[in-house]
């Protein structure tokens, strides 16, 4: 018995430094304590999801903190009728459901799910403590929360007041400026979420999605192919997206 114990606490620790490592390795945590580190990976628990799988639910108790490992979270608004729309996404090294830690609220604003396959890893509500008593984590929390307030005004922005077109460009535009150096060479190759993702990100039928993609493909703005997008003239998709020129 004794042995059997030995052995479990052994493969309990080399599971606890693959985890720190992992966590260290990610931009989000450099320079934070070892014992901060060591904590979040000791109480925390992998979660694998497949693709469109749920993470949690909007108005669900909020019982735990999770960490994207791999793949992406959509945030999304849903009403009874079953439309969507996504109002943000958690990529590698992101947080998803902030609010638990720095609010304390019962329940989710939103609802998370997996966009491919994706890990997550579940720190619960018992283990907050010693992220809420590091003032470094916290200010780096609250951050990326100020990060992500700022992705839904424009989001808000982008919906309430821009026609399709515009909004559909600067969602492009995003993508574009997400890629190095992609501004500098003529013209962008880009792999979009599906059209069905697509449409709920821009709020808009996916059929009315696809006309105005094929319009911008007939005047040249764009080469559209299953799941690759290249955008032939980005300065245009600029004029665009903030209203200098109609297309």
């Amino acid at each position: 018995m004794p042995l059997s114990r030995a052995v479990a606490t052994e493969g309990a620790c080399s599971q606890d430094n693959t985890m720190i490592s992992r966590l260290a390795h990610l931009p989000w945590f450099a320079g934070l304590p070892a014992e901060l580190l060591t904590h979040i990976a000791r109480h925390g628990t992998e979660l694998s999801l497949a693709d469109q799988q749920v993470l949690f639910l909007k108005d669900s108790p909020a019982q735990y903190l999770a960490l994207v490992l791999s793949g992406q979270v959509y945030h999304l608004l849903h009403n009874q009728d079953g439309r969507e729309l996504i109002i943000d996404r958690s990529q590698v090294g992101d947080w998803v459901g902030e609010s638990a830690l720095l609010e304390g609220h019962d329940r989710r604003d939103c609802t998370a799910v997996a966009d491919g396959a994706t890990r997550v890893w579940l720190l619960p509500r018992a283990q907050f403590g010693p992220l809420t008593g590091n003032s470094e984590f916290l200010r780096r929390m609250f951050a990326s929360v100020c990060r992500r307030m700022r992705t839904h005004t424009e989001h808000v922005e982008t919906l309430c007041l821009h026609q399709l077109g515009p909004r559909l460009a600067r969602h492009l535009l995003r993508m574009v400026d997400e890629q190095p150096h992609a501004a500098s060479v003529p013209g962008v190759w880009l792999h979009p979420p599906k059209q069905s993702v697509l449409a709920s990100m821009v709020n808009v039928s996916r059929p009315k999605l696809n006309a105005q993609l094929r319009s911008w493909q007939r005047n040249g703005l764009i080469h559209h192919q299953p799941n690759i997008l290249h955008i032939l003239d980005v300065e245009k998709l600029r004029r665009i997206a903030y209203g200098e020129c109609d297309m």
